[in-house]
This record gives structure tokens, sequence and C-alpha cells, in this order.
């Protein structure tokens, strides 16, 4: 359907045409006095018997991201707390608080990313893995696995998402140390 078209504006023609099959065949015809046919969307229709399936393994897929970036957080937190005697130094050698927070969200980001690359790999193989080991029933994969693929959407998540993993859960031990310091400074 075009965009605007409601089930409601096309029904009066779907209602024709079924009449018209029904009447054009009657011997052949199977479909019973007042069935019509339906319009529905070509997604609902073909990826109607996987689409709880995908949403389920979304779901699972998110959760696993959410809990490898609080791990990430748990060992940056440890790695800022073992290195208090380094930042201890840094600061009474005159790096400023900005500075030692720098360096540390960098380090964050630079692990983070480097993370990501080797994620985008290792997610690249399981697609091949995966379509390897095609039942061949799945939609919209087309021959020999030629539908799926990283395209830039899933460079761009990536990204974003190590980017993104590396400030906010570099920041958080960086802030944590720097207040643990001052302190002990007082």
């Amino acid at each position: 359907m075009k965009a605007g078209i409601t089930q409601g504006m096309i029904k009066p023609q779907l209602d024709r045409a079924a009449d018209e099959f029904r009447h054009k065949y009657p011997g052949v015809s199977t479909m019973p006095p007042g069935a019509t046919f339906v319009a529905e969307p070509m997604q609902d229709t073909v990826a109607r018997d996987v689409r709880s399936s995908l949403l389920v393994l979304a779901g699972a897929v998110s959760f696993v991201l959410l809990i490898a970036c609080a791990n990430v957080a748990n060992l940056l937190l440890v790695r800022a707390i073992g290195r208090q005697r380094e930042i201890a130094i840094r600061a009474a050698v005159g790096a400023g608080r900005g500075r030692i927070i720098r360096q540390l969200l960098t380090e964050s980001v630079v692990l983070s990313l480097a993370g990501g690359i080797l994620g985008l790999v290792f997610g690249v193989a399981g697609i091949r893995a995966l379509l390897a080991l095609n039942p061949g029933n799945i939609p919209r994969i087309a021959a020999n696995g030629a539908g799926v693929a990283a395209d830039w959407h899933v460079l761009v998540f990536t990204a974003l998402i190590s980017l993104g993993t590396g400030v906010l859960f570099g920041l958080i031990p960086a802030l944590a140390s720097l207040a643990r310091r001052s302190q002990h400074n007082t």
C-alpha cells in the first residue's frame, strides 16, 4: 500500500476483487461467500514466523551488552582504585584534576574502542558461521547469505556504543578515584 492509504480505504476494492474472483472461477474458487482478500505489509508476511524469536534474541543481546558494560565499569573502577598511589603522585607533581581525568578517560575509551573492534570482528565471523548452518527457511537471507552483512548501520552502532561505554564507564571510576584522593587529603 502507498503511504497514507489505510485498510478501510482499500477494503471496497478488495471485496470487489474477491467477488470477481468467485464469479470468474466458480468451480475452482474455495472462497466461501462473504470472504475477501486482505492486504497486509510485506514485512509482516515475511517475518511473521520469526518476529518473536528475533525480538527475544535482540533482548538477550541487549542484556548481554548491559552485563558486559557493567563488568567493564567494575574492572575500570578496581583498576582506578589500584592506581590511587599513581594518581596521588601525578597530583603531587602538578597534574590537575582535568589532566588526570583526561588520562583515565582516554585509556578507557581506547580500551572500549578496541573491544568494539574485536566484537565487530567476532560478530562478522559469527554471522558467517551461522549462515553456514542456515537451514534454508529463514526469510530475507538470499542465496548464500548475500542478504546478511554488517553494513554501515552496524559499524556506527558499534562505534557509538563503544565510545559511550568508554566515556561513561571511564568517567565514573576517574571521578570516584579523585573523590577518594580528595577525602584522604582532608
